[in-house]
């Protein structure tokens, strides 16, 4: 969206026995752990970005989200000031100026490089729990490493934030 949810609250109603947990990185610390030409060069990135590629979302859907909207690849953060690595792999169209493949192996060899686990919690749900996520500062992933068949429901709200800059 040109201007992207600003938080994510997640409620957990239905859990499967083992698994499903959904980890979330700091993507403040990760910005501050490359070195200062990296930042540099970074900043000066864009990105064209996309609804995901998942079977449930039909071309309707698609074409009701228009025109892919382009966000800097850091992003300050609007109420700190402080700078983050803005960029979710599987939203990622394509970085402005390279081609989709290499755009996914730039991203992905940035995200190896400052995804350590001194920056990333793990969150193991339990039924209730509520959580909030600052999409400006956080990368989240929901693991899907339990049996499909006990199925999984959480309630999500998004909370629209302001474009990126």
């Amino acid at each position: 969206m040109k201007p992207p949810p600003k938080f994510t609250v997640l409620y957990a109603i239905k859990l499967p026995n083992s698994g499903g947990d959904t980890s979330f990185a700091n993507m403040h610390l990760a910005f501050d752990s490359l070195p200062q030409s990296e930042k540099i060069k970074l900043s000066r990135l864009e990105t064209v970005n996309k609804i995901e590629d998942f079977a449930y979302i039909d071309k309707t859907a698609r074409e009701k989200f228009g025109k892919l909207p382009i966000h800097p690849l850091i992003r300050t953060h609007p109420d700190t000031g402080r700078k983050a690595i803005y960029v979710h792999p599987g939203k990622l169209e394509k970085i402005v100026g390279m081609e989709p493949e290499e755009s996914q192996h730039v991203i992905q060899a940035l995200l190896n490089k400052v995804l350590t686990p001194d920056i990333c919690y793990r969150h193991k749900w339990r039924e209730g729990d509520l959580l909030l996520c600052d999409n400006r500062a956080v990368l989240h992933l929901a693991h899907h490493d339990y049996d499909l068949n006990e199925g999984r429901i959480m309630h999500r709200i998004l909370i629209k934030g302001e474009r990126p800059v």
